[in-house]
């Protein structure tokens, strides 16, 4: 009997400890789901309205969908992924829930936006334009070894490209960009640029280039970070539109 009497109380503690977790672990659930996350675009659209994206094998493509309330939108991209900041629940459900009108999608190494099909299901709207903008940051390169020796300084100074539309086939819709055409040009002092480095990257980084004696030889350069879509969807009977977005994020390292 002596025996026995501890291992009842292991098995009442294991139990009392499982109920714990579970509470705790639904507590949070609850809380998570309440976040009231910042727009990260200008666009930004209601609680009721957020998005879900599911992958789904169709065809020769497995197919990501974006699917917003009143309309989804699938692209034949396997290669893709969405950062965990703009979504809720488990990376592993395959669901992508941002609170604004914009998906935010990463772009793997060796994947690009040229010749991405993409189409429009279930809808209303048999009329489809698209719009691209592009933006650029400036970045620093550093000759030390590291996996990604590049800092971008994606809260310092850009350069936006204006909208420009992308010619679509109506039968085979794909994204496409028009970077050819765009000359961006950021410009900044050799003080404005130490101090760029000293906020956004790092006292290590900008130890590196602290002696270097003019703008114009600091291992500076112009980044592209990010394809802007935006699919402007129409109902040629009614005139009804909607315009939804989607953001490219692109790779810093192969």
């Amino acid at each position: 009997m002596k025996k026995l009497l501890p291992l009842l109380f292991l098995t009442l503690f294991i139990s009392s400890c499982a109920e714990t977790v579970q509470e705790k672990k639904k507590s949070e659930e609850e809380e998570y789901s309440e976040i009231e996350q910042t727009p990260e675009s200008e666009n930004s659209i209601s609680e009721e309205e957020s998005v879900d994206a599911t992958t789904n094998q169709e065809d020769d493509y497995l197919w990501i969908k974006v699917k917003y309330k009143d309309v989804s939108i699938a692209i034949a991209e396997f290669e893709l992924n969405w950062p965990d900041k703009y979504s809720f629940g488990s990376r592993n459900d395959s669901v992508y829930k941002p609170k604004t009108d914009t998906a935010y999608l990463d772009l793997f190494p060796g994947v690009s936006v040229d010749d991405l099909k993409f189409r429009v299901e279930n809808s209303e709207y048999d009329e489809i334009e698209l719009f691209e903008k592009i933006v650029y940051h400036v970045s620093m390169d550093s000759k030390r070894e590291m996996e990604v020796p590049v800092c971008i300084m994606t809260d310092w100074k850009k350069f936006e490209s204006k909208w420009n539309r992308i010619k679509l086939d109506s039968t085979n819709p794909m994204f496409n960009k028009k970077e050819v055409n765009v000359k961006p040009v950021i410009n900044f002092t050799k003080d404005e640029f130490l101090s760029a480095v000293d906020k956004h990257c790092g006292n290590d980084w900008l130890n590196e280039i602290r002696s270097i004696s003019s703008v114009e030889k600091m291992p500076s350069d112009i980044f592209l970070s990010y394809h802007l879509f935006k699919v402007v969807l129409r109902n040629s009977k009614t005139g009804k539109t909607k315009e939804k977005f989607i953001q490219f994020y692109t790779p810093t390292s192969c």
